[in-house]
């Protein structure tokens, strides 16, 4: 995620696309004209952050680095008007079980997927690892420039199980966030209000080859990632 140096609240985002040329996001619940949109990526990166400046206090992206291409995603990476923040999943297993699990139900949002069954291809998982492992690569190698260049300020890491743990580790993790964006804490914030964890389930309920997978992990960096009856990850 990328976020402005402009300090306070955050862009309500249907007011910033509704200002911008060629969308109709916002406007009678229509959808960003992706084709607009694609015609000059980054004309429309900039238009994005100058009508959202002009709006309001603060602009924020969420950007992957395959969504982007590598220009414009150095770009940003590399800019000292923006704050970074890194968000991971440390388990890679679950990434990969809950891209799954949101495939056959059809959605990625708001589904209880806890009792929806899946198949774990070890070739498809071990693809699946490299590309999310290059990725990984791909913002560290940012980031380690910027630290270079005397900006390791513009950088927070964070993980999904910290945003996912307990109330007290959850509300640490965002008031680190907040202080990193330069945003004034919010102590009273429920932060458990909007967190809803689609999948609540162990891989050894959820994985219909899961004891083929304990057996081929084994030894392995991946025997780490399993949950089940022997694994309390």
């Amino acid at each position: 995620m990328l976020h402005s140096t402009r300090p306070s609240r955050l862009a309500h985002k249907q007011g910033v696309y509704a200002a911008l040329p060629g969308t109709e996001y916002g406007v009678n619940g229509g959808a960003l004209q992706l084709a607009a949109r694609d015609a000059n990526r980054t004309r429309f990166l900039d238009t994005l952050f100058s009508t959202g400046a002009a709006l309001t206090r603060a602009v924020g992206f969420k950007a992957f680095p395959q969504q982007m291409r590598h220009g414009e995603f150095v770009g940003f990476a590399a800019s000292s008007l923006f704050k970074k923040v890194v968000l991971r999943r440390e388990n890679l297993l679950d990434v990969y079980v809950s891209e799954l699990k949101a495939r056959a139900v059809g959605t990625w949002r708001q589904a209880d997927t806890s009792k929806v069954k899946v198949h774990v291809f070890l070739t498809d998982f071990r693809t699946f690892t490299r590309h999310v492992e290059r990725e990984y690569r791909c913002v560290d190698a940012a980031r380690a420039q910027s630290e270079t260049s005397g900006h390791a300020a513009d950088w927070l890491s964070i993980s999904y199980e910290d945003l996912a743990s307990s109330p007290s580790r959850r509300e640490q993790t965002m008031q680190r966030l907040f202080a990193h964006l330069g945003v004034p804490p919010l102590p009273s914030l429920n932060y458990s209000a909007s967190l809803f964890k689609q999948d609540l389930s162990r891989h050894s309920d959820s994985v219909d080859n899961y004891e083929q997978l304990t057996r081929v992990f084994k030894g392995t960096r991946f025997e780490s990632m399993l949950r089940g009856p022997l694994h309390r990850g």
